[in-house]
């Protein structure tokens, strides 16, 4: 069976001598639903921010599907989609909208956008007072219906 994503060794040191990561290796195969659990400072944000390329390690390695985060960042991003703690939808705008808004900054626009938009239902779920989605479920249907990603990644509230 194939990995969705892997990580061997990751280390990752922040000025002022903070280490938040310190030899990190995982492997979560294709289909699998893995959780990254720990308290506040455990690295899980670092984790997520390299395996999505915003960071980079100082050592180690990490796949997602296939694809060297390091040497290969856009085909690791294309195979990826988030759904962050805090969502980045605008409140005030249409559900379609802001699925437009989303897609962009990962690549999908043009023709390949307005099918995707246009694929959605007119209401995923049913809306709040003022014609919006709630937040929950606006987290999860806030990048995911826009693409089939091979990695999905939910980024949760840290647990204590």
């Amino acid at each position: 069976m194939s990995h969705a994503v892997t990580a061997d060794r990751l280390r990752k040191s922040y000025p002022g001598g903070v280490t938040a990561l310190d030899g990190l290796s995982l492997d979560v195969r294709a289909g699998e639903v893995f959780g990254l659990l720990g308290p506040n400072g455990a690295g899980k944000s670092t984790t997520v921010k390299i395996l999505t390329t915003p960071a980079r390690p100082d050592a180690g390695q990490a796949t997602v599907a296939g694809h060297d985060v390091l040497r290969h960042p856009e085909r690791a991003r294309s195979a990826i989609g988030v759904v962050a703690q805090r969502s980045a939808l605008d409140p005030m705008a249409s559900d379609r909208d802001n699925f437009t808004l989303q897609g962009r900054p990962f690549g999908v626009r043009g023709k390949a956008l307005d099918l995707r938009v246009e694929e959605l239902p007119e209401r995923p779920v049913p809306r709040h007072r003022q014609g919006h989605l709630p937040t929950s479920v606006a987290r999860v249907f806030g990048l995911c219906p826009l693409r089939a990603p091979g990695v999905p990644l939910a980024y949760p509230k840290s647990v204590p």
